[in-house]
């Protein structure tokens, strides 16, 4: 725009009116257009964020904060740019220090889970060893059974003359 001295309020900075060939970029340019470029250039940040791939977390970023900055009355492309780039080094760099640090709790979890099965086959061992040595007492709990088996075995049930039928009624 500065070699051919043209105002960049003219620019046409709409999804309709940008092409792609040979991945060169190329723009309208339209002397009567009524908008600033912030504002168009807001307008295209919003059919970016409606249109990203939100399954690329480094895009979404790189949209959302464009579009932030683009709320603003001034803002300056540059600048937000490099700020995205910092921030992206500062992600990257977080990253790795979390993917050392998941391996170091993976390896520290693998060794206590080691020494946990070593612990348990030397104790099940020796309770294996010790079980010889040991009597088993259950608890009594068996009394009802009993009284009922006492119950069957002697054959009787109660006393009959105090037992009341359907029949009694009706005679």
């Amino acid at each position: 725009m500065k070699d051919y001295m043209l105002e960049p309020n003219y620019l046409m900075l709409s999804e309709k009116y940008i092409f792609e060939k040979n991945e060169n970029y190329f723009f309208c340019f339209f002397p009567e257009n009524e908008k600033t470029w912030q504002v168009s250039y807001h307008e295209l940040t919003e059919y970016f964020v409606r249109k990203v791939d939100y399954q690329d977390l480094e895009s979404i970023q790189l949209v959302c904060m464009l579009h932030k900055e683009t709320l603003k009355e001034t803002y300056d492309l540059e600048s937000i740019l490099q700020q995205y780039e910092e921030e992206a080094k500062n992600r990257e760099e977080k990253s790795k220090e979390e993917k050392i640090r998941e391996e170091s709790k993976r390896e520290k979890d693998r060794r206590e889970m080691e020494e946990n099965q070593n612990i348990e086959v030397q104790e099940n061992s020796y309770y294996n060893k010790a079980r010889e040595n040991y009597a088993v007492m259950e608890e009594k709990r068996y009394g009802p059974i009993k009284k009922f088996a006492k119950r069957f075995k002697s054959g009787k049930w109660g006393e009959w003359e105090d037992l009341i039928t359907e029949a009694d009624d009706y005679e």
